[in-house]
């Protein structure tokens, strides 16, 4: 298995640092910087840093990617938003990958880019049952081939014609907000105003004031400590006892984010008036 690996220092800033991701098809310039960047900064139109980077400053966690809406894409701090990366089943879609090998080739049927699945997902149904995480890939052949290369091996050599291939894009490199009627998960919170096919970074753990609390009253009745994305707004879990939401598909629908971080006493864990502090649990 070929190196593919690159190292860089943890350089502290204040009991912060940058990290960056793995895949190879980052080099050179591409790879960033690691300076202590602008969180709060409005989305910028050129490239800072690899999509997916990780900032880690104490109890908080930032990651950077592209913010790729063009529906209700002016979005300023304390929104969720989810992703806008698809998936591909490919069936009988085999060409080559020997046992041992880091790399597969698979019939595409289709255009596809360089590197478009580059932090993605490949997951395998046949010879080898595994999934794997997409380091790079390359621009189809005349015959619509796609060779990808992946984080780890092979166990069996790739049944060709026969075994089934999910590929899925890097969930960081199409940010959205709310995609009416969809099932596409949420994976962070705006700290800065985000434009369409703009650069940002999202929080995904840690204190976070959300300011876009869905129902003003939810959060005022005692044991309602969780918390949910909602339309891409924020709201509390359903009070224990009857409510006129619990029990509907507000939040049976909805993805928990975390929960309440303060409150002026156990009984109202927030005055959502102004915004909901919440402790983000999306990724550490």
């Amino acid at each position: 298995m070929a190196t593919r690996y690159f190292t860089h220092k943890l350089v502290n800033h204040d009991g912060a640092h940058i990290e960056l991701p793995p895949w190879s098809a980052l080099t050179g310039a591409d790879k960033g910087h690691l300076s202590r960047p602008d969180v709060y900064a409005a989305s910028h139109a050129t490239q800072m840093y690899p999509i997916e980077t990780v900032f880690r400053d104490g109890g908080r966690t930032f990651v950077y990617g592209k913010y790729a809406s063009t529906v209700n894409s002016a979005r300023t701090a304390g929104y969720n938003v989810c992703t806008g990366a698809t998936f591909k089943d490919l069936a009988n879609a085999g060409i080559s990958g020997a046992a041992g090998a880091n790399t597969v080739v698979i019939n595409y049927g289709a255009a596809c880019a360089v590197n478009k699945y580059a932090g993605g997902y490949l997951g395998m149904k046949g010879a080898n049952y595994r999934s794997f995480r997409i380091i790079s890939n390359t621009v189809q052949d005349a015959s619509n081939y796609v060779t990808f290369t992946l984080d780890g091996t092979l166990i069996n050599a790739i049944t060709t014609a026969s075994d089934d291939f999910v590929l899925m894009e890097n969930p960081y490199a199409d940010m959205r907000w709310y995609i009416t009627i969809d099932s596409r998960p949420y994976i962070g919170a705006t700290v800065s105003t985000m434009v369409a096919s703009y650069y940002a970074w999202i929080q995904t753990w840690g204190v976070h004031m959300m300011m876009s609390a869905y129902n003003t009253w939810e959060g005022a009745a005692g044991n309602q400590a969780g918390v949910v994305a909602h339309h891409g707004s924020t709201q509390g879990f359903p009070d224990p006892t009857s409510s006129v939401i619990g029990g509907t598909s507000v939040y049976g629908a909805s993805q928990p984010i975390g929960m309440f971080a303060a409150g002026s006493d156990p009984a109202s864990p927030a005055d959502v008036s102004i915004a909901y502090p919440i402790y983000l649990m999306y990724r550490p």
